[in-house]
C-alpha cells in the first residue's frame, strides 16, 4: 500500500469513528456531508491507478474538517448531560 493510501485509511478510520460517535446526535446534513467525504475517500482509497489527485483529496478532506467545530459542541452537550 502506497503511503497516500495509508493517510487515506487512516482518515478513514477517524471518520468512521466519528460518524459512530455522532449518529443519531446531530442533523442529518451533518451526517450526510460526513458520509458524502467517506465515500469519496473510499473511491479514492479502492483506485487502483498509481495517480492520486492530491487536490480532490485535500477538498473531500476539507469538507470533513468544516464539521469538527459541530461535532466539538455535540461532545461536549453528551459530556455535560452524563
Amino acid at each position: 500500500m502506497t503511503k497516500q493510501k495509508t493517510v487515506i485509511l487512516d482518515v478513514l478510520n477517524v471518520l468512521y469513528d466519528i460518524r459512530a460517535e455522532v449518529h443519531g446526535d446531530v442533523e442529518d446534513s451533518v451526517i450526510n456531508q460526513l458520509d458524502d467525504a467517506i465515500s469519496q475517500l473510499e473511491i479514492e482509497l479502492c483506485d487502483d491507478s498509481q495517480e492520486f489527485n492530491a487536490l480532490d483529496a485535500l477538498t473531500t478532506l476539507g469538507k470533513a474538517v468544516e464539521l469538527i467545530p459541530a461535532i466539538r459542541v455535540l461532545l461536549e452537550l453528551i459530556r455535560q448531560a452524563s
